[in-house]
């Protein structure tokens, strides 16, 4: 089956060089459907000279026409030393390979590297199309789906231990429940959950690696700990950065050697299993810090993944509502929502992520009386903007705020009038780094006018 990629040249010795490409492509088996117009989500192939200074911003413009995955070739005498590389790839390109090497083979080679990533590319998209992800882990905006795509490719084509971080409510352990399914290898085992925050090191022994009978008070049977649950599955380890340092030993060699032994058992047990862990906090900060053991940090950082918060993928606010009112309604879950309701759903800050958002809309379920839109009556008290910040916009609701505290503190108009002046001044010299013609000009008032200003402020606080 064809492959449709879009496929672009930007200068005179990149346009010779997919011409090339284009047609030593069947004779290396890669079947391609070239597209007369880049297609969002589509492949695209990009050769590019980087010594041509129009190059950087060509492919930049090319990257923000949609999502693609966007193979580069860089064409040309820049392309010898890989010196512009990293450019590139941070303007958007997926990866860039060099048109160097024998001129007989270079375009045959460059083929067979184009079909063996197309190919995996396609794999990839067939996951991240199925339902797995789309009834599960709801969203489309590039963030969240360049976050899918690496934890889709370290679970299908990789058994090193995962770490997913973020902040809370992210979906860490949706993303662990998507490992597991995807671990095609391990469809014998169970996905087992240690929440990291409820051990403590007195009873974390029989938590984690089990007890024989007799081995304390109450022993009365061997149990199995998460470790031995987990052999032919995955043990995902919740929030693992809140280990005391003494548990973090106790975890270090059964992770290290995948084997352990039970509280009150000289027999080591040999356990197979896939390792995901999680964590709000930042692990490498806490290595550098002292507080987070550097060497279990590097056993459990094979392949580290950060899931976006809810403010990084606004545009989808709206079908995880959707998807979470559904699941609330059961078939009367496709309802509409008004105008007003997903305006304030989507401008609305989410400290607690996808998990508050979850939450919202349960409660506007609660008050769904079963036909009709989501209207703005059913949204909580507490949740709707106030009256006189509804129409107004944002720097000036948040204008109005701070008046109405400084009003209940009982500060007279003089007063607010010159903390605001004082708050402006302050502010404009911060955001021009102390520059006093360049905060003047930011403030539409003179140099000089900014000066006295400053010195009044400077008498005020010496008194």
């Amino acid at each position: 089956m064809a492959r449709a990629i879009w496929a672009k040249a930007i200068g005179r010795e990149p346009e010779a060089m997919l011409k090339r490409l284009l047609a030593e492509a069947p004779l290396c088996g890669l079947s391609l459907d070239v597209l007369s117009e880049p297609v969002e989500d589509s492949a695209a192939l990009l050769v590019f000279d980087p010594d041509d200074p129009g190059s950087l911003t060509a492919v930049q413009d090319v990257c923000r026409e949609g999502r693609r995955q966007i193979l580069g070739i860089a064409a040309g005498r820049a392309a010898e030393d890989g010196s512009a590389d990293w450019r590139f790839l941070q303007a958007g390109l997926t990866d860039i390979w060099h048109a160097k090497g024998p001129s007989a083979d270079l375009a045959a080679d460059l083929c067979r590297r184009i079909k063996m990533r197309l190919e995996r590319m396609t794999q990839l998209d067939a996951v991240l199309k199925s339902e797995r992800v789309t009834r599960n882990l709801v969203g489309s905006s590039g963030v969240w789906t360049d976050a899918l795509r690496r934890v889709a490719e370290a679970a299908l084509f990789g058994t090193l231990p995962i770490l997913l971080t973020g902040e809370s409510g992210t979906g860490k352990e949706l993303c662990a429940r998507f490992v597991k399914s995807l671990s095609g290898d391990r469809s014998g085992g169970d996905l087992i959950t240690v929440d990291c925050t409820t051990l403590n090191p007195e009873l974390s022994g029989s938590e984690l690696f089990g007890h024989d009978r007799g081995a304390f008070t109450g022993a009365v049977g061997m149990r199995r700990g998460a470790f031995a649950l987990a052999n032919r599955g995955v043990l995902f380890l919740d929030e693992i950065g809140e280990l005391d340092r003494l548990l973090q030993v106790q975890l270090l060699r059964a992770i290290q050697e995948k084997r352990f032994k039970r509280v009150g058992s000289n027999e080591w047990v040999q356990s197979d299993f896939r390792l995901v862990c999680a964590t709000n906090r930042d692990l490498a900060q806490e290595v550098a810090d002292g507080s987070f053991r550097a060497d279990l940090y590097h056993r459990i950082a094979g392949c580290t993944i950060r899931l976006p918060p809810l403010r990084d993928r606004r545009g989808d606010v709206l079908p995880l509502a959707r998807h979470f009112l559904a699941a609330c309604l059961g078939e009367e879950g496709a309802v509409e929502i008004e105008p007003s309701v997903a305006t304030l759903l989507t401008e609305r800050e989410y400290p607690g992520n996808v998990r508050e958002l979850q939450q919202i809309v349960q409660r506007l379920a609660l008050r769904y009386p079963g036909a009709g839109p989501v209207t703005p009556g059913m949204v909580p008290a507490e949740l709707r903007p106030t009256h006189d910040c509804a129409t107004e916009a944002p720097e000036a609701c948040e204008f109005a705020r701070a008046a109405d505290g400084a009003l209940a503190a009982h500060m007279s108009l003089k007063d607010i009038a010159r903390e605001a002046t004082d708050a402006a001044v302050r502010l404009a010299l911060s955001r021009c780094d102390g520059n006093v013609s360049a905060a003047a000009k930011l403030l539409s008032v003179t140099p000089r006018a900014l000066q006295l200003r400053q010195a009044q402020q400077s008498g005020s606080e010496s008194h």
